[in-house]
C-alpha cells in the first residue's frame, strides 16, 4: 500500500472554514489555501451592477490580497484563483455557498508544510480581510453557518 504524501489543516476564522494544504509535504513547492462562507445579499441589486458583477469586483479584491502575499513571502507571481457562488440563484435574505481556492508557488528551496501550516496567518489574514471587507460592501453579509 502507498503512503500518502498529502497533507491539509483547517485554521480558524470567524467567517471562514479554511484549509491549506499541499499534495506533497515533503517537498511542498507549491501548496493551496481553500475556503468557504455562506453569504446573504442584504440589498437586491440595482441595474449597474449585478450579483455577477459584484462578484467580479469581490475576485478582484482578493487577487490583490493574493498578490501582497506573494511579494510578501517571496513566492513565484504565477497563482492561480477561483471563487465560486450560484450568483444567478441569489435572492435578498437567502443564503448561498461561497467557495474560493488559490494556489501559491515557492521559490527557491521550499519551506517544509509544518512551517507553512504554522504560519498559516501569514498566508490567509490579508486575503481574509479583504474577502471579508468587499463582501460587506457590496451588500452581503456572511456566515460560516447555514443557520
Amino acid at each position: 500500500m502507498q503512503k500518502s504524501i498529502c497533507s491539509e489543516v483547517s485554521l480558524e476564522n470567524p467567517y471562514f472554514k479554511l484549509k491549506i494544504g499541499t499534495i506533497n509535504k515533503k517537498k511542498p513547492t507549491t501548496f493551496y489555501v481553500e475556503g468557504g462562507t455562506f453569504i446573504t445579499p442584504v440589498e437586491d441589486y440595482d441595474e449597474d451592477m449585478s450579483y455577477k458583477d459584484k462578484m467580479k469586483v469581490v475576485y478582484k479584491d482578493m487577487a490583490k490580497g493574493i498578490q501582497r502575499i506573494v511579494s510578501e513571502n517571496k513566492l513565484k507571481h504565477d497563482f492561480i484563483a477561483n471563487i465560486d457562488v450560484a450568483d444567478e440563484r441569489m435572492k435578498v435574505g437567502k443564503k448561498s455557498y461561497f467557495t474560493f481556492q488559490y494556489y501559491l508557488k515557492q521559490n527557491g528551496e521550499p519551506i517544509s508544510f509544518n512551517d507553512i501550516a504554522a504560519d498559516g496567518d501569514e498566508y490567509t489574514k490579508v486575503v481574509l480581510d479583504l474577502l471579508e471587507y468587499s463582501l460587506k460592501e457590496n451588500g452581503f453579509s456572511l456566515s460560516k453557518t447555514k443557520n
